[in-house]
């Protein structure tokens, strides 16, 4: 099985490592390679890739994952036991306080 990686850069493209098949409207697949680069902010003539438009019309967006301490899903209802990340607002930690 192919390990795939997909980075949201900071103000930047969506960047896949990996091998993927991308489709497009039709059902038909695009020619890729290993890494690839998607475009997030909208203006790139060449979508869905990225062409660097997201320089020039100062796009911004910085996303960073917030992982659960392992000891703090022991206190989490028993619904959000397979939740290991998520994205504010925040569940918070009964046994630690700070998640």
């Amino acid at each position: 099985m192919n390990k795939v990686t997909i980075t949201p850069t900071d103000n930047g493209p969506y960047v896949i490592q990996g091998g993927v098949t991308l489709l497009d409207g039709e059902g038909n697949p695009y020619q890729l390679s290993d890494t690839i680069a998607l475009c997030r902010c909208g203006h790139s003539s060449t979508k869905p890739f990225c062409d660097g438009s997201h320089e020039r019309v100062n796009f911004a967006a910085v996303n960073r994952a917030q992982v659960l301490a392992e000891r703090c899903l022991k206190s989490l209802p028993a619904a959000s036991k397979g939740l290991v990340l998520f994205r504010k607002p925040r569940l918070s930690c009964r046994s630690c306080g700070r998640h």
